[in-house]
C-alpha cells in the first residue's frame, strides 16, 4: 500500500493591523523627544579652535569701537565680527571665501535696514513705520537665504543676516546713522577676515610648495528657492502677528522663524523649535539677572566674548543648551548702545522668540518640504 505524501498543517496567518493614529502620533513624540535630549559628540580639538576664532573676533571689534569713542556703534562692529561663525570646520582658504561672502552680505543688509528704517520713520507715519518693519524682514529674509546659498556659507546660514536686518531696522537719528553703522559692520567683518587669513595664509603657502590646488573644488549651490520662500514667509508672518499684538521687537519674532526653518526634514525643524523655544526662555533669565547688574562696558564686552566662546563648544552638541548663552549674548550687543530696561528687554526676547517658533512650525507643517540629506553632527552648526 502506498501511502500518500503528508503535507504540513497549514499555519495560521497572521493579519498585521496597520497601526493606530493613537500610536503613530505616541511613536513621533517619543523620537522628537528623543532627538530633544540627544548630545552629539562634537569635534574636539577643532570646536576649540573655532570658538576662541569666533571670541577673540567679537572681543576686538568691541574693544576697537570702544577705543575711538564709538561705543554705541560697539554692538554693530560685533554684528560683523561675528562672522567670523561661518565656514566652522571649512578649510582655511575657502573658510576665507566664506568669511568674505557672509561679510558682504552683513554689511549690505545693515545699510538696507538702516537705510529703510531712516526713510520710513523720515516720513512721520507711525503706521507706515510700523507695517514696514515686518515686510521689509521678509524679503530680507529671502533674499538672505538666497545670499548664503550663493556664497555657500553653510550654517547658520540666514539667521544672523536677518538679526543684524533686526538691529538696523531700528531708525538711526540722522542719514549720517546709516553710514556710521555699516561702517562698524564692515570694520567687525574685516576682523573676522583677518583672523580667517592668517591660516589662510598658511595654507596658501604650503601648497604653492607642494604644487597643489590653491582652493578647493567649490560645491554647487545648494537649491535654495523653496528654502527662501519659506524662510521669508516664516519671517513675514511672525513679524506681522508679534507687531499686531503689541510686542516690543517683532525683528526677535523673524529670527525665530528664520532660525526654526533652517532643518534639513520637518522633524529637524520641530525639535530646532523646541531647542529654540525652550533655550531662549531660560536664557532670558540669565539675561535678565546680568543686564540688571548694571555692568560696565569692558565687562560687558569680556562676557559677551566669554559667551560666544563658550556657544560655539556648545552649538554642534545641543542647540538648546547653546540657546542658554545666544540669547544673553544677543541681549547684551543690543544693549551696549545704551541705557535698556533689562526685565523688559529679556521679556521682549523671550515672548517674541516663541512666537516666532510657533509660527516657524505651522510654516513647517504647511507649505510642501522636499527634505535634504541630513548632515553629520560634525560638520553641521545646529
Amino acid at each position: 500500500m502506498t501511502l500518500a505524501p503528508t503535507r504540513p498543517a497549514d499555519r495560521t496567518s497572521r493579519t498585521v493591523s496597520p497601526p493606530t493614529a493613537r500610536a503613530t502620533a505616541r511613536h513621533h513624540l517619543q523620537r522628537t523627544w528623543q532627538a530633544t535630549l540627544t548630545v552629539n559628540p562634537g569635534n574636539g580639538r577643532a570646536d576649540l579652535g573655532v570658538a576662541l576664532r569666533a571670541g577673540l573676533t567679537v572681543l576686538a571689534a568691541l574693544a576697537l569701537l570702544a577705543a575711538i569713542g564709538h561705543r554705541e556703534l560697539a554692538g554693530f562692529a560685533a554684528l560683523g565680527a561675528i562672522v567670523a561663525v561661518y565656514g566652522r570646520l571649512a578649510d582655511p582658504v575657502a573658510r576665507l571665501t566664506v568669511v568674505g561672502g557672509a561679510g558682504v552680505l552683513q554689511v549690505a543688509t545693515m545699510a538696507l535696514a538702516s537705510g529703510t528704517g531712516w526713510l520710513v520713520a523720515s516720513t512721520g507715519s507711525a503706521t507706515l513705520e510700523a507695517w514696514t518693519v515686518p515686510v521689509a524682514l521678509g524679503l530680507i529674509a529671502a533674499l538672505a537665504c538666497a545670499g548664503t546659498a550663493w556664497f555657500r556659507t553653510g550654517p547658520p546660514g540666514p539667521t544672523l543676516v536677518v538679526f543684524a536686518a533686526a538691529g538696523g531696522l531700528t531708525a538711526p537719528a540722522t542719514v549720517g546713522g546709516i553710514g556710521a553703522r555699516s561702517l562698524a559692520t564692515a570694520t567687525g567683518v574685516v576682523l573676522a577676515l583677518l583672523v580667517a587669513a592668517i591660516p589662510a595664509v598658511r595654507a596658501v603657502a604650503r601648497r604653492v610648495q607642494e604644487r597643489s590646488p590653491l582652493l578647493p573644488a567649490h560645491p554647487p549651490v545648494p537649491a535654495w528657492h523653496a528654502e527662501a520662500l519659506r524662510t521669508g514667509v516664516g519671517s513675514l508672518v511672525g513679524a506681522v502677528v508679534a507687531q499686531s499684538v503689541g510686542l516690543g521687537h517683532p525683528g526677535w519674532a523673524a529670527v525665530g522663524a528664520t532660525a526654526v526653518l533652517q532643518g534639513v526634514s520637518r522633524s529637524h525643524m520641530v525639535v530646532r523649535a523646541l531647542h529654540r523655544g525652550a533655550g531662549t526662555a531660560a536664557g532670558a533669565v540669565l539675561a535678565w539677572l546680568v543686564l540688571d547688574a548694571h555692568l560696565s562696558f569692558w565687562v560687558l564686552a569680556l562676557v559677551v566674548a566669554a559667551l560666544q566662546v563658550v556657544t560655539e563648544l556648545i552649538v554642534v552638541r545641543n542647540y538648546a543648551v547653546a540657546m542658554l548663552t545666544i540669547t544673553p549674548m544677543a541681549l547684551l550687543m543690543s544693549s551696549l548702545s545704551g541705557v535698556v530696561d533689562a526685565g523688559t528687554l529679556a521679556a521682549d526676547r523671550a515672548v517674541d522668540t516663541l512666537l516666532g517658533v510657533v509660527v516657524g512650525v505651522i510654516v513647517v507643517l504647511v507649505v510642501p518640504f522636499r527634505e535634504r540629506p541630513v548632515q553629520a553632527p560634525s560638520t553641521a552648526r545646529l
